[in-house]
């Protein structure tokens, strides 16, 4: 989807000489990750002047799932609930910018799954919407030549009663999706309005 935007897109290893090489090449502004389990150059956190920001499936806020299998963390603690939070990232460190609404992580006798596939299809729902929010503003930063970078974002406020209601309710799927996640109607909406 970011490519559709010409955005530029890697979704490889970091910490190979092709992509430290292709990340000094785009030199960019900021850089977005999403549920990325590797540890970024420290070289590469030097050069986005508006940061490094990722979106991590846990409530990192309430310090739960800071580790690298923060869905695995959900079915240990046998949590009810979680959020996604988006957090500065500094090596995999970093202030919390914003935290989605609740989400239940639970089927419906209340039980949480066992199947981290469909805790992760679950989990991810308000990712898309959380990511276009981001984007808006860092590209309002830019825009405005303002040399700050995010350091909190009320994404509750962006949310709708319809979102909210939908992340609220239990898992009612026992197969994992297949393919990709499409993206929502609600980040769809989202976009067009910003």
């Amino acid at each position: 989807m970011a490519l559709s935007f010409g955005i530029p897109c890697y979704t490889g290893a970091v910490k190979t000489t092709y992509a430290r090489k292709l990340i000094h090449h785009w030199n960019p502004d900021a850089i977005d990750v999403f549920v990325f389990g590797q540890i970024i150059d420290e070289s590469i956190f030097k050069l986005p002047k508006y940061g490094i920001y990722n979106i991590h499936p846990a409530d990192l806020a309430h310090n739960f799932g800071a580790e690298s299998q923060p869905f695995q963390d959900h079915i240990n603690r046998d949590a009810n609930t979680s959020r996604f939070t988006i957090h500065q990232t500094q090596l995999d460190q970093g202030g919390v910018v914003g935290q989605s609404p609740i989400i239940n992580v639970c089927n419906e006798d209340g039980s949480i799954t066992n199947n981290i596939l469909i805790l992760e299809d679950k989990m991810i729902e308000p990712m898309d919407t959380m990511a276009v929010i981001l984007t808006h503003k860092l590209i309002k930063l830019k825009e405005n030549n303002n040399k700050n970078i995010i350091n909190k974002i009320d994404f509750n406020s962006f949310f709708t009663e319809e979102q909210k209601e939908t992340y609220t309710t239990p898992i009612t799927e026992t197969e994992p999706i297949k393919g990709l996640p499409s993206i929502s109607t609600f980040a769809l909406k989202l976009m067009e309005s910003l």
